[in-house]
């Protein structure tokens, strides 16, 4: 069985009241041509109009097979059209209207390459509330992914 990581959803020391935070669950390990989920969660004391963000990876070895918004059993959750070039390149990028709390979205991975340090992080994020103002967001750091022959 591969090991999970979790980046905690926790407030960064600069995060302020009415900030967005944002959590990983991904393995942190797994086997070139392995399928994987990356969850995406999100904490909001607010409701948001709109968060879009780049996710970053390395393209040699992590592959973007699909995108679903929400839990991925729930009915509401449908999927993302990916534009391929931006992921092929290295970057995702995603413009969703999230939830206040839960798993915003669910990013299907295969394993393409063999690496001892690959990753996902968040290069951009911008998450704007009801009203239209522009508030906080705390990231979570780099995912290591080790990937295995």
């Amino acid at each position: 069985m591969l090991a999970t990581m979790t980046a905690p959803l926790a407030l960064a020391p600069s995060a302020a009241a009415g900030a967005v935070l944002l959590g990983w669950n991904a393995p942190s390990k797994t086997r070139v041509g392995s399928s994987f989920p990356l969850r995406l969660s999100i904490e909001a004391d607010q409701p948001l109009r709109m968060l879009s963000l780049t996710i970053g990876f390395d393209p040699r070895c992590l592959e973007v097979r699909r995108v679903m918004t929400g839990k991925p059993a729930d009915a509401d959750s449908k999927e993302v059209p990916l534009r391929g070039a931006l992921a092929s390149s290295g970057q995702l990028a995603l413009a969703l209207t999230p939830l206040a709390a839960g798993t915003l979205a669910t990013i299907h991975l295969r394993a393409i390459g063999e690496s001892p340090a690959s990753f996902m992080q968040i290069l951009a994020v911008r998450a704007v509330d009801a009203v239209g103002v522009e508030v906080p967001v705390a990231v979570p750091g780099v995912v290591p992914i080790l990937i295995l022959p």
